[in-house]
């Protein structure tokens, strides 16, 4: 078929009815004049489309089909006569990608001039959205504050258990030094050791919480009936497992280098 021919339609009727792309399929029609049957083929199959209702979930209902403007004269039969006939509730336009803020006012103004003309309303989506992208900007930034907080304290806490941890194990440092192993090997080894600790559970916790994360964007989907992709967020965690192991450095190396250069007589004689 023609490409004038081709429909888009959601992508839950390709599981559902067997559609395939390219590939003719009948479309009932029906009207005032009673029931037709077009022939026509899938040019698309669309999980989520802006002004439209899509949806891959069959607990959607009824949802939109979109043809060409040629198609739907060709659809409606007698009831429209030409493309300049067609009723238009809405356009949308689609400004390219890296636009300025400059160029988006420029075209703003430019269609409302035209809109008052033909007696039509411009509503701009990037105007509607500075509210929401300053309320996620403030979002962001609280989070980025709680998530300092929270390393922060973590931090003391962490060098608060490893000054402790180091300091029961005096006596095993004292005979390591007396077997000949240098300040430097000790040093390496506790701060070692603490660097593997807290890797692995920062590891760990990015795992749980993305497996939860993907769990409650899943059952979103569901109840909400509209595709909401599961991200993850790589730099945060990134720079959040990175910090981690700064810390945990500084909280292992501080106290046992300061360990390392007490006397081996004194760490032979600690409790």
């Amino acid at each position: 078929l023609a490409l004038g021919q081709s429909l888009v339609v959601g992508s839950v009727y390709r599981d559902r009815l067997g559609l395939h792309l390219n590939r003719s399929c009948l479309l009932q029609m029906r009207g005032d004049g009673g029931e037709e049957v077009k022939e026509l083929a899938p040019l698309a199959f669309a999980d989520a489309i802006a002004g439209s209702l899509f949806s891959p979930y069959p607990g959607a209902g009824t949802q939109d089909t979109l043809v060409s403007l040629p198609s739907y004269v060709r659809l409606s039969g007698s009831a429209v006569k030409s493309v300049a006939d067609l009723p238009v509730h809405h356009l949308l336009f689609q400004v390219r990608e890296g636009a300025s803020e400059e160029a988006l006012e420029q075209a703003s103004h430019r269609l409302n001039r035209l809109a008052d003309n033909v007696g039509c309303n411009l509503e701009s989506i990037w105007d509607r959205t500075k509210g929401l992208k300053v309320a996620v900007s403030a979002m962001d930034f609280f989070g980025a504050g709680t998530t300092g907080v929270a390393l922060l304290i973590s931090f003391f806490s962490l060098v608060s258990s490893m000054v402790t941890n180091i300091n029961e194990q005096g006596k095993e440092m004292g005979l390591l030094r007396a077997l000949g192993v240098t300040k430097g090997w000790l040093r390496r080894i506790y701060t070692l050791e603490a660097v593997v600790l807290v890797l692995s559970a920062g590891s760990l916790g990015v795992a749980i919480g993305s497996l939860l994360a993907y769990t409650i964007s899943a059952q979103r989907a569901l109840i909400t009936q509209l595709p909401l992709p599961f991200s993850l967020p790589v730099v945060p965690a990134g720079v959040l497992v990175l910090t981690s192991m700064v810390s945990a450095f500084f909280a292992a190396y501080l106290p046992a280098m300061t360990l390392a250069r007490t006397n081996i007589v004194k760490l032979m004689r600690k409790p």
